[in-house]
């Protein structure tokens, strides 16, 4: 597969040779395929800090895709990463719980969604501060939070986040390789729609 013709580069090939001409339009083509892969399909993100624990660690490196979002919408369990709407030049690894028209309730220490109480296993340990909210998604808005609930930045103190913040949806992670696994949504959002 050629993606850029080098053609204009024949002095190079008369000079040094084929084999050099040759490396240089496989080099482009790498190039080329790997800024078309990191700024459309897929990137890499290191988890920085401890708020999605015990689900991702602090330093571990994940894969985010992009293109699902395009076709469908974000889905409530995901774990996407967001522009850090505080500090912009950041991201920030989260957790969809809610998505547009969706009510979340923290009532107890405990999230209920549209009134259902989230059994969430997947969380590091129950909300420490029983702070009481309810909280709307707006049209074109996520809400997210962290697992490790006590010890998150999220949507319970910047509101819901736009879907165009989303910098991508985490699929993979990947190193330390250890602990290697595909990212899926838990069992209690597959049959949420």
């Amino acid at each position: 597969m050629v993606f850029l013709d080098v053609k204009g580069l024949s002095f190079v090939g008369n000079f040094l040779g084929e084999p050099l001409k040759n490396f240089l339009q496989e080099f482009a083509d790498v190039v080329i395929a790997a800024f078309f892969i990191i700024f459309f399909i897929a990137q890499s993100f290191i988890v920085d800090g401890h708020s999605m624990e015990p689900t991702l660690h602090n330093r571990e490196r994940l894969i985010a895709e992009k293109i699902f979002y395009y076709f469908a919408g974000p889905r409530r369990g995901d774990i996407v990463v967001i522009k850090d709407p505080i500090e912009h030049n950041r991201y920030w690894v989260k957790r969809i719980i809610g998505v547009e028209g969706d009510s979340i309730e923290i009532k107890n220490g405990v999230v209920y969604l549209n009134g259902s109480k989230l059994a969430e296993n997947y969380v590091a340990e129950p909300i420490a501060i029983p702070r009481e909210a309810t909280y709307e998604v707006p049209k074109g808005h996520v809400f997210v939070m962290g697992d490790n609930r006590n010890n998150s930045n999220d949507s319970r103190f910047v509101g819901p986040i736009p879907v165009n913040d989303i910098m991508g949806h985490a699929i993979l992670m990947y190193w330390p390789l250890k602990r290697t696994h595909i990212i899926s949504r838990p069992k209690i959002f597959l049959d949420r729609q």
